[in-house]
């Protein structure tokens, strides 16, 4: 099944969220529509519109726990989503702008469980992110090449976002290689921070398999207690484990 989350704040949504419905049906697939409401100074905080500066992360939030909602409901246990190569360009500047660390330079990741799910008691669906690989200009081909199709999302241009000022400035520097903001100068770094991840993620494994005792139904670790010649834990001499650790 499709499931469209309308945020509500563009007029135009509704009328976008019926065409994604229409062509769904054209194709065989259930499709739900989740509208999100916001609370205009009474209620519960997490309904009331926040400060333009934030709007993204609230409507992410939100939007997350509504798809996991439906994913609930209707016994779904992976999520795909439309996140292309322009998409992990803008998150990797904007993290880079924060001052992140390999793992969040790392970008998205292709698959990770659904984030702001609800609690249910029941493990979070996967969300897999098939398209990253592919940019903005490639799905418009696939696009034109099969008769589908599309809308604009008018809020991208609204440059009070800071996302929005970044994928702005990657826009322009398209076929651009001098230019820091080039997206695949961009991609290429961060595909360098992912294999970093990923041989770090392996040598924590192999070192607390190998250094500690894994309650997996606590979700918790016990590190050994056994010492080296100075009194130190034995897991503690290693950089790579010491470091995950205490960070």
């Amino acid at each position: 099944m499709a499931v469209t989350v309308d945020h509500g704040f563009r007029a135009e949504s509704a009328l976008e969220a019926a065409a994604v419905g229409r062509y769904m049906r054209k194709l065989g697939i259930r499709h739900e529509v989740r509208r999100l409401e916001w609370g205009t100074g009474k209620g519960s905080a997490a309904t009331q519109v926040p400060p333009i500066q934030r709007l993204e992360e609230v409507a992410r939030q939100r939007r997350y726990a509504e798809i996991g909602d439906v994913c609930h409901k209707h016994d779904v246990h992976t999520v795909l989503t439309g996140h292309h190569a322009g998409d992990q360009a803008e998150t990797f500047l904007f993290r880079f702008m924060r001052h992140s660390g390999i793992y969040g330079l790392s970008g998205m990741p292709l698959q990770v469980p659904l984030p702001f799910v609800r609690p249910t008691g029941e493990p979070a669906p996967v969300l897999v992110r098939p398209l990253l690989d592919l940019d903005k200009h490639a799905l418009y081909e696939i696009c034109k090449a099969h008769g589908i199709e599309w809308h604009e999302d008018a809020s991208n241009r609204d440059t009070r976002i800071r996302r929005n000022l970044l994928r702005q400035a990657i826009g322009e520097a398209a076929g651009d290689t001098t230019s820091p903001f080039n997206s695949a100068s961009l991609l290429k770094v961060c595909k360098t921070m992912q294999g970093h991840r990923e041989f770090i993620n392996q040598n924590v494994a192999r070192l607390v398999e190998k250094h500690s005792t894994v309650y997996t139904h606590l979700g918790m670790a016990e590190l050994s207690a056994v010492t080296d010649s100075h009194g130190l834990p034995e897991w503690a001499s290693n950089a790579t484990l010491r470091e995950r650790i205490l960070v």
